[in-house]
């Protein structure tokens, strides 16, 4: 759940979401998953402190992420698992369904089912590299401060417990944030988890409205909330133009625009002559941003680190020497190197083409999440997972070797080949076909940077 909200994981190994929260342990062994056999017939002490580190780095993620849950329990009636694994929209109503139990109210008929058309307003008004000044703003729990604001409810909750609820917690959320910032360290950690707890229910309210299998849902409601979402933001953009500001991409509740960071607060006050919940927060100012499309951004930050965002610039499914492509192009790009970024993907097309990808570039890691003997699908892991013996849960390494067949008519499953069993053998023209859309989409991105550059647009 945590990835889901902050997408910030590369893969979701133990190890790596250790290193991503900062619980890692130190100098700890590494061992191959292939070789564990091997050390357990052979040097059990150096197995017993890999099996060791695993165990305190599962502890730690636990300690880390767990809390909000556990505190989610005390609200909702479902279990810890249920609380980690439920989806957003089942939080509220469950808590609601709970409200008419507990005060032997018979639950009421359910709206009319249906789909919700209107979602998030998200858009572009920028592409390629935007230098100097790039200010990010938030506005702050943008749906449920519009159903607070518009008193918005279920139309058959006569309770009125939604509304009950809704203001209830929000108003708890704040004044365990206010006792957090001068509480001891212990009672932080609970108070945080507490309000993070009651984030994750405020928040599920308006996901419940659109959710079909929720008692309280109803899909009217839910419309009237995503358009009024559009117009708040639509009227940040409006106002952030007015005072001399360039919009430069917004997404849902936050908007991303090239002008001073003294502008938010001239913004909040627009948005309060018109909406009283509504707040616009200043999250922080950026030195540049590399916009590809709508939700495909790199926002890079003062301390030079890059905070990546979209599908293509962080898909997991690319192989790493694409991977690495995008990274080292997009930093090409900032710099104002194009020619330089030109010249990086034709020389990696050249390494493609003679073959001088090493195993690391060109593995692919996949989970097998079905019996690879009774699986139906013709996909790589599961043709590599029968020859290697890999089970349900475990990973699987390989790569598309060349079994001497046309591109075009290449199945890359019949060609996988389990990554030990590399030696430069690849299939050349399915990884540069792979690299095709990537190097169009790449070339798009320097060309539109360069043509902003040559008009004198930062």
């Amino acid at each position: 759940m945590w990835d889901v909200y902050y997408r910030a994981l590369e893969s979701y190994g133990l190890k790596e979401i250790a290193k991503a929260l900062g619980v890692a342990e130190t100098d700890r062994d590494i061992i191959d998953r292939d070789k564990i056999s091997w050390y357990l017939e052979n040097d059990l002490e150096t197995l017993r402190r890999y099996a060791a580190h695993d165990a305190l780095e599962a502890a730690r993620v636990c300690e880390a992420l767990l809390p909000p849950f556990f505190e989610l329990t005390k609200f909702v009636p479902v279990t810890l698992s249920d609380a980690v694994f439920y989806g957003s929209g089942q939080m509220f109503d469950l808590m609601l369904v709970a409200h008419y139990l507990e005060r032997c109210v018979a639950l009421p008929p359910r709206n009319p089912a249906g789909k919700q058309e209107t979602g998030a307003y998200t858009d572009v008004f920028v592409r390629g590299v935007v230098r100097g000044d790039i200010v990010h703003g938030d506005v702050a729990s943008l749906y449920p401060s519009i159903m607070l604001e518009h008193d918005v409810k279920p139309s058959n909750d006569r309770l009125n417990a939604f509304q009950f609820y809704l203001r209830d917690l929000t108003e708890r959320r704040l004044s365990i944030k206010k006792r957090s910032k001068t509480a001891p360290p212990e009672e932080r950690r609970v108070l945080d988890a507490q309000s993070n707890a009651m984030k994750i229910i405020i928040n599920s309210a308006y996901g419940m409205l659109g959710f079909n299998g929720a008692y309280f849902r109803d899909i009217e409601r839910g419309e009237f909330v995503a358009k009024e979402g559009q117009r708040v933001l639509k009227f940040i953009l409006s106002t952030i133009e007015k005072l001399g500001g360039t919009p430069v991409q917004c997404d849902t509740d936050g908007v991303l625009f090239k002008g001073k960071k003294e502008m938010v607060e001239e913004i909040n006050r627009a948005i309060k002559t018109k909406w009283n919940c509504i707040s616009f927060e200043f999250e922080s100012v950026y030195p540049a941003v590399v916009i590809w499309k709508k939700k495909n951004y790199v926002i890079i930050k003062e301390d030079g680190s890059v905070a990546k965002k979209g599908g293509f610039f962080r898909s997991r499914r690319n192989e790493p020497f694409i991977r690495k492509l995008i990274d080292d192009v997009v930093g090409l790009i900032v710099k104002g190197n194009y020619d330089g970024a030109e010249r990086l993907i034709e020389e990696v097309k050249m390494r493609v083409e003679n073959r001088k990808l090493t195993a690391d570039e060109i593995v692919t890691t996949v989970a097998v999440t079905e019996n690879p003997n009774t699986s139906g699908r013709n996909l790589p892991q599961y043709y590599v997972a029968r020859k290697t013996g890999a089970r349900i849960g475990e990973k699987v390494r390989y790569y598309v070797k060349d079994n001497g067949v046309k591109t075009y008519k290449l199945k890359a499953y019949e060609a996988a080949e389990p990554i030990e069993n590399y030696n430069f053998d690849y299939h050349v023209g399915f990884y540069l076909k792979k690299l095709k859309t990537v190097e169009k989409n790449l070339k798009q991105l320097i060309e539109v940077s360069r043509e902003r550059e040559s008009r004198g647009v930062s």
